[in-house]
């Protein structure tokens, strides 16, 4: 290459950094815009503490299920002494949703229900001082909540009153209690009734000791063998793990799909409903058909085929489980992928792409979740193609195709049919496809056109393949698309907390320590409960009829895995500290889908306040993206022998837990 390539490619690049600097920057800005806007929605149930007052509501414990809307009504009350009369004495408050206050009986304030339910978050005042005398006085102020908890913050400076767990609340008005800070969510009481995630880690280390010590030793010894057996050699290659990975999903399919009972599964019947209304009326119903009809069809119309073929054959519990072969396949194909990635973001280096493939290969979300009929694990394997190809793309030497990008928008069309959320990768996918366009070799005639054909093939093949369904969403309901918890489908519910606290985006540590549901406490705790075990038992809340699992290896899984969770945030920042190499590679690109998944996650989690909208599942699509930054995190962790044997024999104990925590025996 001439010193004026070296120069124009460097020139190139450079633009292409500041580009990205800029593409942030946007984001940033608009994302406060947006919390801005979302803080002042009254739709959004965003509550923060005031002037030193606490938002705070009725202590009781935290239910699991969905609950229809119903006028639950919260008394909070407060006693307090007066001295010395003031002039002025303004209680300030905010109510959830509609207040009345009585000040020692009499009624001073009440709001209008009908009016006041689209203008809660505003803040009102009242005098007390023309009420008050010297002695003691009780302040009550009764709050009531359509759909979801009754909660209040009130303060007055100058009588020293503000909201927090001290006051009592009652729901009769008869019977008291102190009142419950709207930040202390109470655990699920089926939490309680598994084992504490340390102690079942010690429990089982009469397992993972062994284990870890074998690996570790071998790691040791095989770092001074000059030739080690040709046989040894051959397994330990990242291909030779591929195969043992997909032998043993094959082998924990076989086993397990006549074992897992059929009720297992997050909204499993409504799933199953879906099937059934496309194979007997062979037409796809509209979202505000069903509770689960929102979702996109393709994996229904795949299963609902499957379903009125084999129906004519074996009984509706057979037909069922040949169901999960579908999401079963799709799983397994996650190791493929995975190990795919990894050969082009890391040629040469075996050692990584082993580990890469272990930690995708057996990351629990995607054993658990393709057990089970659901849309995640199709719609993970389409995205997780879209992922594959662009990896390949940026590592490619030559112009690719135009059958690669017409592959990329077939897989990218059918991964929105099957989850609406696979729409996200637009964003990567196209600004990567122009990094390689604008880097690439022979590239220099009509660019711009060459950029446009690219993305137009990718972009309209994906629009032409899926694009027909949300335009007749568009035409029949005036909507592209139309969430679960949407109120155009006249399907009312909530679920606890029902509200959003600053908290709630801050906190982590109850997935330590009791992982099941522990995503009732905050966003972190869910995302990691459920991307490193099944936190949400399969959407079972009952513990009699709980997943057959092995929760001593499940329970383990919350400190194990803990390093390829660290391996994964090295991974960014490594591909964040050096943006040119990280470009060129491929590991910015998995850095960015991330991004943009949690983003979207943190978003959804934010404006719907139920605690089962922040499951990691979500980003089924990403696992290649994980095994990529998680290999990438190792790479820089294990360069000296001793920290490589030990975290060899941490990842043996973590796959051996990953893989028999889901293993029916």
């Amino acid at each position: 290459m001439s010193l004026s390539d070296k120069t124009g490619l460097r020139f190139k690049r450079r633009h292409l950094l500041i580009s990205v600097i800029a593409c942030f920057i946007f984001f940033l800005i608009a994302g406060v815009v947006l919390i801005r806007k979302n803080i002042a929605d009254p739709n959004i149930p965003l509550l923060f503490s005031e002037q030193g007052a606490e938002w705070i509501r009725f202590r009781e414990p935290t239910i699991p299920t969905a609950r229809r809307p119903q006028e639950r009504v919260t008394i909070f009350r407060s006693f307090f002494k007066v001295e010395k009369i003031s002039s002025k004495a303004v209680l300030n408050f905010r109510a959830m949703k509609c207040a009345a206050v009585w000040l020692d009986g009499r009624l001073l304030f009440k709001h209008d229900p009908l009016a006041h339910l689209d203008t809660w978050k505003q803040s009102y005042g009242i005098n007390l001082a023309p009420a008050l005398n010297p002695g003691l006085h009780e302040l009550r102020i009764k709050v009531l909540n359509p759909n979801g908890h009754p909660a209040l913050l009130a303060y007055c400076k100058a009588l020293k009153l503000y909201t927090g767990e001290h006051w009592e609340v009652s729901n009769d008005g008869k019977n008291w209690i102190y009142a419950l800070s709207v930040d202390n969510i109470p655990p699920l009481l089926l939490s309680g009734l598994f084992q504490r995630a340390d102690q079942a880690l010690l429990a089982q280390l009469h397992v993972f000791l062994p284990v870890f010590l074998v690996v570790a030793i071998f790691s040791l010894l095989w770092a001074r063998v000059d030739r080690p057996y040709r046989l040894v050699r051959a397994i330990l290659t990242a291909q030779g793990i591929r195969w043992i990975l997909l032998l043993s999903w094959m082998v924990l399919a076989i086993n397990n799909i006549g074992k897992v009972p059929l009720h297992i599964g997050m909204d499993y019947s409504e799933h199953l409903r879906y099937i059934q209304y496309l194979a007997e009326n062979q037409r796809i119903p509209l979202p505000t058909e069903g509770w689960q009809m929102f979702e996109a069809p393709f994996f229904y119309i795949l299963s609902a085929c499957i379903y009125k073929v084999f129906l004519n054959f074996f009984s509706m519990e057979t037909v069922v489980r040949i169901l999960r072969i579908v999401p079963l396949l799709c799983g397994a194909a996650q190791v493929e992928l995975c190990y795919r990635a990894l050969r082009y973001v890391y040629p040469g280096r075996e050692d990584l792409q082993a580990l890469g493939v272990v930690v995708g290969g057996l990351l629990p979300m995607n054993i658990y979740m393709s057990q089970v009929v659901g849309t995640e694990p199709m719609s993970g394997f389409l995205s997780g193609i879209v992922v594959v190809l662009v990896f390949k793309l940026l590592r490619s030497p030559s112009l690719p195709s135009r059958k690669n990008f017409l592959f990329m928008g077939l897989c990218l069309g059918l991964a929105i049919l099957t989850k609406i959320s696979a729409i996200l990768l637009i964003f990567p996918v196209v600004f990567f496809i122009a990094y390689t366009h604008f880097t690439g070799d022979g590239l220099t005639a009509r660019p711009v056109v060459l950029l446009a054909q690219r993305i137009s093939l990718v972009i309209g093949v994906a629009f032409l393949v899926c694009g027909w369904y949300y335009v007749r969403n568009w035409i029949e309901l005036g909507h592209f698309f139309i969430g679960g918890w949407d109120t155009s489908r006249n399907i009312m519910w909530w679920q606890d907390p029902g509200y959003r606290t600053l908290k709630q985006f801050f906190s982590f540590g109850q997935a330590l320590c009791f992982p099941i549901y522990a995503g009732v406490v905050g966003i972190w705790d869910s995302l990691y409960s459920t991307m490193w075990m099944d936190g949400f038992l399969s959407g079972i809340c009952v513990y009699s009829h709980r997943p057959p699992w092995n929760y001593g290896f499940l329970l383990s899984s919350a400190w194990l895995s803990l390093f390829p969770s660290a391996a994964i945030f090295i991974g960014i920042l490594g591909a964040l500290k050096k943006p040119a190499q990280s470009l060129r590679q491929g590991t910015l690109f998995a850095v960015c889908c991330i991004t943009v998944f949690v983003l979207a996650i943190l978003y959804l989690f934010l404006t719907i306040p139920i605690y089962s909208i922040g499951k990691a599942s979500y980003t089924m699509g990403l696992i290649p993206c994980y095994a990529v930054l998680c290999a990438g995190g190792f790479d820089i962790l294990t360069r000296k022998p001793l920290l490589r044997a030990g975290l060899y024999g941490i990842i043996a104990c973590w796959a051996v837990s990953a893989y028999f925590a889901y293993f029916v025996f």
